[in-house]
């Protein structure tokens, strides 16, 4: 004999959610606290223009956001005024602006291997070189060095004179690519460059 409780179940059974009617088979279930509510404002009938509110959680819709691209200066420390200016323009464009603007010391001193590794640093984080020329830019171990670097990491390089450059000499890692494209200050110019880039890393 197979003994049960008052509802029709066997000592131990699991009583699943749709038998819980069997529990009190004259009663009826409470109305949801919200069928009244529903009953005065219903819910709008769905329409082609009608959209849900975004939710609070996830925030407003994202736009688009251009890829920046991250250019590196190199440049002799006597044309840091090119530079701000440089600078100043970058904050409403979509590009990043990385430089050493501490004085420089000699190419071979004792503290050469750390600046270089700084130097390594911002020019790694870059896809594009931009190389300021001054009266004097040709004769910066400095620039071939950092010029050099960044041909080897396969940075883009771009060339512009400083204003009011009165003489130009390319720096001599420049002066063997008999491609080398340069150009007076123009940032009108060196934006279109800029934004002609292949590889431009998304801004984090």
């Amino acid at each position: 004999m197979t003994l049960s409780n008052r509802f029709g179940k066997t000592p131990g059974e699991v009583l699943y959610p749709e038998q819980r009617n069997l529990i009190a088979p004259n009663v009826e279930p409470a109305p949801h606290p919200l069928s009244a509510f529903n009953a005065f404002f219903p819910p709008p009938p769905p329409s082609a223009s009608w959209t849900p509110a975004p939710s609070l959680l996830s925030g407003p819709p994202k736009e688009d956001v251009p890829a920046r691209r991250r250019a590196f200066i190199s440049f002799k420390s006597e044309d840091l005024g090119a530079v701000k200016l440089l600078r100043l323009s970058a904050k409403s464009e979509a590009y990043d602006l990385f430089y050493d603007e501490s004085l420089r010391e000699p190419f071979d001193s004792v503290r050469a291997n750390y600046i270089r590794d700084g130097l390594r640093a911002h020019i790694k984080r870059t896809s594009v070189t931009i190389c300021l020329l001054g009266q004097n830019t040709h004769m910066s171990r400095w620039v071939d060095w950092e010029l050099f670097e960044s041909a080897e990491k396969g940075n883009k390089i771009i060339t512009m004179g400083v204003p009011d450059a009165k003489v130009l000499v390319l720096p001599r890692l420049l002066r063997q690519f008999p491609g080398t494209i340069w150009h007076l200050w123009d940032l009108g110019w060196l934006k279109e460059q800029l934004a002609a880039v292949e590889d431009p890393i998304p801004h984090r």
